[in-house]
């Protein structure tokens, strides 16, 4: 698969502040790449960015193996082989839909039989048949949208950029509609980069989805694997798991760390695919109960970077490698000296999250674990020997149709989520069962513990 867009430390700033850090991935052909994340995070920055309509302050972007903006060179917008469906639809209000598909091609002079031809296709493609004489004023909004991915599509560009393209529509035309933008952009196979702050949209629509969050890129992978293994706990909490619980990390009676220093690499139990990010299995104590689950440390957040070249690290800001820093002369990392077999500090086993003393987890104990409200289960006969239990007091019932949602508090007072197939009355003690392979655990730096 050859690459369309490829974003090399691209960096862009408005004034003093910092929108953009400098970023760098690739887009391959026919891949649907989603970028996620909350408003003001720099995701339709980026779009324009690539698009050509905000100059970068830094790096290069390259489309279709061409270098359209480097330094001083730039190629503009309407010379890049791009095209872009807005937020609003942006359509001429005052031209047909005929005439707002073919206006790019005309642009370009595009021979008429050509043209035809397109708009023959398009039309049956996204359904426009009895659309093409009609104003904007006289579409639906979900028949407007069809027509400016259509008009985005007309001029068969290498690149499609869509800025929230669902994001007018009312609940359930959006849910429709998405199905019907993965299903269409799925048939076309064309490289799309598509800005959404929709969780479930970018499930729908991704091949990948890339967390942006204030302007850097926190995880990028598939969906599955940033639902399976999201590297930090605001990644846990945008891909649904909502309860988030204050823990320390715990060591046994005799003074040893409960962490399991033997890094696993296994598939979550009942999932397929590749090897996932590796992790380590630890203990916490959650209002007094030891709870096991898998702790991201810092190599398991720099991980979506494992594919990157060194020029690539260096470029994007992020951690070299130890063959990088090695090359380059540059002084190894707590991780180096881990894998090159040298001791470790105290500070090197906080910072790596791998194989903390007592000593160590005293002085930064502290951690957040994340849980998926789907992933909780009541346990109604609790069996002898029976592990990752945790005693809560419900407070509040809710029905929602299929299922009741149980607000529940621990003993130290922090509330979870979780779904039961029936009600149960305020007061009841319940005992929990929190799965490992989805229990997720995060070192609190000191200052934010603190904080």
């Amino acid at each position: 698969m050859g690459t369309i867009l490829k974003l090399k430390g691209v960096g862009k700033s408005f004034g003093s502040q910092q929108v953009l850090k400098p970023l760098s991935f690739e887009v391959g052909e026919g891949e649907r790449i989603c970028i996620l994340g909350p408003s003001g995070c720099g995701k339709s920055t980026l779009l324009q960015m690539v698009a050509g309509l905000l100059r970068i302050d830094e790096g290069e972007v390259e489309i279709d193996g061409v270098s359209v903006e480097r330094g001083r060179h730039y190629i503009p917008p309407e010379k890049r082989p791009v095209n872009m469906v807005f937020q609003d639809y942006a359509l001429w209000p005052h031209m047909t839909v005929r005439q707002n598909i073919v206006y790019g091609m005309k642009r370009r002079k595009t021979a008429s039989d050509e043209m035809e031809r397109r708009l023959g296709a398009l039309q049956s493609l996204l359904k426009l048949d009895g659309l093409l004489d009609r104003l904007p004023a006289q579409l639906s909004g979900g028949q407007q949208q069809r027509v400016g991915i259509a008009r985005a599509l007309a001029t068969e560009p290498r690149l499609l950029l869509m800025d929230e393209p669902l994001s007018n529509l009312d609940v359930k035309l959006r849910t429709d509609m998405r199905g019907e933008l993965a299903r269409l952009l799925g048939e076309l196979s064309i490289a799309t980069l598509y800005v959404t702050h929709d969780r479930m949209e970018a499930f729908t629509i991704a091949d990948r989805i890339l967390v942006l969050r204030d302007g850097g890129i926190d995880q990028m992978g598939r969906p599955e694997e940033l639902f399976d293994t999201p590297a930090s706990p605001w990644v846990a909490q945008l891909m649904g798991y909502h309860n988030r619980l204050e823990v320390t990390f715990a060591a046994d009676a005799h003074g040893k760390a409960l962490a399991a220093d033997n890094r696993e690499a296994a598939t979550v139990a009942g999932k397929g695919g590749p090897a996932p990010v590796p992790y380590s299995q630890d203990v916490a104590l959650v209002a007094g109960s030891p709870i096991t689950g898998r702790r991201m440390t810092s190599a398991d957040r720099s991980a979506s970077g494992r594919d990157m070249t060194p020029a690539d690290r260096a470029a994007s800001g992020r951690d070299m490698t130890l063959a990088d820093r090695s090359a380059s002369g540059r002084d190894m990392t707590p991780a180096d000296r881990s894998a090159s077999g040298r001791d470790m500090t105290p500070a090197d086993r906080s910072a790596s999250g791998r194989g903390m003393t007592l000593a160590d987890r005293s002085a930064s104990g502290r951690g957040a674990m994340l849980l998926h409200p789907d992933v909780i289960s009541v346990q109604e006969n609790v069996l002898p020997g029976a592990t990752n239990l945790l005693a809560v007091t419900v407070t509040q019932s809710i029905y929602e149709g299929t299922n009741w949602r149980l607000i529940v508090m621990t003993n130290d007072g922090q509330p979870i989520h979780l779904f039961h197939s029936r009600r149960v009355d305020p007061g009841t003690i319940l005992t929990l069962h929190l799965p490992p392979a989805r229990t997720m655990l995060y070192d609190i730096p000191a200052s934010d513990a603190d904080g």
